[in-house]
């Protein structure tokens, strides 16, 4: 053990991605006017199979950890919290939808590093514009 990943671990499939995942997505969405709308809901997500990153289980000396460091016996990998506010306008012969988007991740317990923490709530947030004629 040398602290450095093996040769050939950079080609993996996954590239250092969650893979097999499941989630549960409910939206509850409500127009304020005709063009206007919001809507909300939570993501639910958790792993089918455990996490379990190739490099990392190597360093650790074979016991099955995931890329943070940490145990990979937990699927939950977190909820997340999502809102968005769309519009829609036509002008001549011109169609233009444009919102904004924001979310909060929580992330879960299969998510916790080797001293078992998990990192803070992570936001994000993205605007969207879309023009047809």
């Amino acid at each position: 053990m040398v602290a450095v990943a093996p040769n050939g671990s950079q080609y993996l499939p996954s590239r250092g991605s969650v893979t097999n995942t499941v989630y549960l997505h409910p939206k509850a969405r409500y127009a304020l006017w005709e063009r206007i709308e919001v809507w909300g809901g939570p993501l639910l997500a958790a792993s089918a199979v455990p996490l379990v990153d190739p490099v990392s289980t190597r360093l650790d000396g074979g016991t099955p950890t995931h890329a943070l460091g940490g145990r990979s016996d937990r699927r939950y990998l977190g909820t997340e919290l999502d809102f968005g506010l769309r519009a829609r306008f036509e002008v001549r012969d011109l169609w233009v939808q444009a919102g904004v988007q924001a979310g909060v991740l929580f992330p879960g317990p299969a998510m916790r590093d080797a001293s078992g923490r998990t990192d803070a709530p992570i936001w994000g947030t993205w605007f969207r514009a879309e023009l047809r004629y």
